[in-house]
């Protein structure tokens, strides 16, 4: 189980006593910034679960190398091992911007003088046409009263993997979260202190590492 909260001051609500539109804005506010940093503590666990059961794999993209061959060649690599295509692939920012602008990537497409590689369409190059890709714009700071240092959540990394998108119990899929319900929020409540109203939100959820042959990872470089 895990829970957050946020609080309302005595003078916030003071200046909201007459308005219960706003308040009611005020409290939907304080949930919406505690849900946005449950995910990003979420992401973290995750991350930190996944490197832990994957280890790196050091892939140089230079002008000469093809990101695509590169990456069907850990598709095949797991498929090998597993039985089944990886049909999830995984771009931070940063390797997606390398990949982009590769002029492998950028020749694999008919009028490559016009248009670049676009998320929507690029999991179709791949051994697995069918791959879903996405990227990965998240940022973490460094912990509250401590001088703030933004990093991407990812940084020059790619993940390769199989990921059931109907996942149950026995299915082969690299990591999954095990809930007691379809929502993990069991509740949102507001507690009343001598300092304000006190908004919490509860959940229950566990990650964990499922296959680890089902994953690759990658840690990209230019040179």
């Amino acid at each position: 189980p895990y829970g957050l909260h946020d609080i309302i001051d005595n003078h916030e609500l003071n200046q909201a006593s007459n308005d219960p539109v706003a308040l009611n804005l005020m409290r939907q506010a304080r949930v919406r910034n505690i849900l946005s940093q449950a995910g990003n503590s979420r992401l973290k666990e995750t991350l930190t679960l996944a490197r832990a059961g994957v280890g790196a794999t050091a892939s140089v993209w230079s002008a000469s190398a093809d990101p695509v061959a590169l990456i069907d060649a850990q598709m095949l690599a797991i498929a090998e091992k597993i039985g089944m295509l990886p049909n999830k692939v995984v771009f931070s920012l940063g390797a997606w911007n390398i990949f982009r602008n590769s002029t492998k990537v950028i020749d694999r497409h008919p009028g490559s003088n016009q248009i670049s590689a676009q998320a929507g369409n690029v999991g179709g190059m791949f051994l697995n046409p069918s791959s879903e890709v996405t990227v990965a714009t998240s940022i973490f700071d460094t912990p509250m009263k401590a001088t703030s240092a933004k990093a991407a959540a990812l940084a020059n990394e790619v993940y390769v993997y199989y990921g059931n998108n109907n996942a149950d119990q026995y299915d082969g899929s690299f990591m999954k979260t095990f809930r007691i319900g379809d929502n993990p929020i069991q509740g949102v409540r507001s507690v009343q202190k001598d300092h304000g109203e006190k908004i919490i939100v509860d959940w229950t959820e566990a990650a964990y590492v499922n296959n680890s042959d089902a994953a690759s990872r990658l840690t990209v470089t230019t040179s």
